[in-house]
């Protein structure tokens, strides 16, 4: 049963002074030297309908703004709408010199294949040449004809075209043999060199080799397979106006621009030296040993970035593309060490190649369309749409010149009805904001009769103000 109310001239003023606030007594207990209703409060949202055009214009152009950046930016044009993978793929290389024209054979198993390969009397860096002048960092060498199975070395994904060539020929030492002749003596030689100084010569027309590569992709996610033979590549040119000019396959005279690759059994081939320019990479170049790129050997990056979606038109069809890019390594270096025995195994010849040792780099992303993935991006960007709500509240509460009328309507603190604090007399007092809160409400009275009358009583500074229960 509710405790009955009365008028406030029936409640003395000094019993007013003597309430205690709410957390004096009640029967919700402490914690932490507050209420457990104040403690452990729990705050929602509250509707406020403010009728001022600024808020509702602002509020409207944000939503907006932020709906175009949802649809149009990050779903129509970075296509959120796909699952992307990196594609994981394989690379090989295969080298060949240079032919004559109209001849695409291979002289190895062909002999009416001839070499394209100009005289070496011709060739800037060779010392046959009357107008080759050694320097402090580069040094003009005699100049030898090597075929592609001289001049190349397969390793994984990558391949190294020879430049440089040191050769020392050595005969076996006595003690060297096997068994040795003599078990007592040392053997401070196995092998003697067969002059004082290795002889050193350049590799003639290394630009002019033709460089073919092969490869393929996967994505195990997404189920998209692919090799070089049914996608379609270019060869982009970082700073080289010239290669853009030379190129019939250009996509521009100056540089930056692509080219399309030649092909042979629907393969991309390019020369040495197309693919050294398009990475403005110059063997003449000086290496971090202050000798040139010819003369020390260098790496070179082959990156082959595959993509098969644009902004706004998504994956057209499926269709893969690649681009070739080409890296120098600064100051970098590569040799390698082989040696060649003779039948009888007591002489051998030790070459030391310096020459460009190309690396692929297989990179790029494949997009597939996934529900899952546009639910999740919808999800996430949709969120941004609180902004625009955080925006309009701080300015109606902190900056607009009716905020603190804004600020009072937002927020609002509601009791718990059954919080009732007890004063001295056994009345129940509800507060607010620890104040007793003016409140209009229906006053219940009696006319002698035993019955309970209600009538309003505006404004009355206290709620509920009666005998405990």
């Amino acid at each position: 049963m509710s405790p009955p109310s009365i008028k406030l001239n029936d409640y003395p003023p000094s019993n007013i002074a003597n309430m205690s606030p709410p957390n004096a007594s009640h029967g919700g207990g402490m914690f932490c030297g507050k209420s457990c209703d104040v403690a452990f409060a729990y705050e929602t949202q509250k509707v406020v309908v403010i009728q001022d055009r600024r808020l509702g214009l602002l509020k409207l152009f944000l939503m907006l703004a932020i709906s175009g950046y949802i649809l149009v930016y990050q779903l129509l044009y970075q296509c959120h709408y796909l699952k992307i993978e990196a594609p994981v793929g394989t690379s090989r290389f295969s080298l060949r010199e240079p032919t004559l024209p109209g001849q695409n054979c291979d002289t190895v198993k062909h002999n009416s294949c001839v070499n394209d390969i100009p005289p070496v009397d011709q060739i800037p860096y060779c010392a046959q040449n009357p107008t080759c002048s050694s320097t402090h960092n580069f040094k003009c060498m005699n100049c030898t004809y090597w075929d592609a199975l001289q001049v190349k070395n397969i390793q994984d994904k990558s391949i190294l075209v020879t430049t440089h060539v040191q050769r020392i020929n050595q005969t076996r030492n006595a003690c060297g043999s096997e068994p040795p002749e003599n078990p007592a003596a040392t053997c401070p030689r196995t092998w003697e060199n067969a002059a004082a100084t290795p002889s050193d010569f350049f590799i003639a027309g290394i630009e002019n080799f033709t460089l073919l590569l092969d490869h393929a992709i996967t994505t195990p996610s997404l189920g998209i397979e692919a090799t070089s033979r049914n996608m379609s590549g270019k060869l982009y040119v970082k700073d080289n106006d010239g290669l853009c000019q030379s190129s019939p396959n250009s996509s521009s005279n100056t540089a930056p621009c692509y080219i399309i690759p030649q092909e042979a059994i629907s393969l991309d081939f390019f020369t040495v030296g197309e693919l050294l320019r398009s990475g403005d990479v110059d063997l003449g170049d000086l290496s971090a040993a202050n000798h040139s790129y010819r003369d020390y050997g260098c790496v070179v990056l082959v990156e082959i970035n595959y993509i098969n979606y644009k902004p706004w038109t998504g994956t057209h069809g499926g269709a893969i593309e690649y681009v070739y890019t080409i890296k120098l390594l600064p100051s970098s270096s590569y040799k390698y060490e082989e040696e060649v025995y003779s039948i009888d195994m007591m002489t051998r010849e030790v070459l030391t190649k310096y020459g460009i040792r190309f690396v692929v780099l297989q990179t790029g992303q494949l997009g597939k369309f996934d529900a899952t993935t546009t639910l999740i991006a919808l999800t996430t960007s949709l969120g941004l749409l609180a902004v625009s709500t955080l925006i309009v509240d701080f300015l109606a509460t902190n900056v607009f010149k009716d905020k603190e009328v804004y600020s009072k309507s937002k927020i609002q603190t509601v009791k718990n009805p059954d919080f009732h604090t007890v004063n001295k007399d056994g009345f129940s007092v509800i507060y607010e904001d620890d104040q007793p809160t003016t409140r209009h409400e229906p006053v219940k009275t009696g006319d002698g009769s035993g019955d309970m009358h209600v009538q309003e009583q505006a404004d009355v500074p206290l709620l509920n103000i009666g005998k405990r229960r």
